[in-house]
């Protein structure tokens, strides 16, 4: 496959990104979707988006997430 210099560039950042996110443990990675969730919410009230049951921000306990 050829690619020329920028797009490989842009695949080897890609890689890099997802082996980063893949080595987060379990707690990491559910305390990024909770903050993703919270950015989505603040678009859907911006926006006047129709909110469903199931769209709503996870409720964790930090502490708990924190010590494992």
């Amino acid at each position: 496959m050829i690619h020329n210099y920028d797009t490989k560039k842009l695949f080897d950042a890609k890689e890099r990104f997802h082996r980063a996110k893949a080595a987060l443990s379990f707690e990491e990675k559910v305390k990024e979707i909770v903050a993703l969730q919270k950015i989505d919410m603040e678009f859907r009230k911006q926006r006047k988006r129709l909110l469903l049951p199931f769209m709503r921000v996870w409720k964790i306990d930090e502490k708990t997430v924190d010590n494992g």
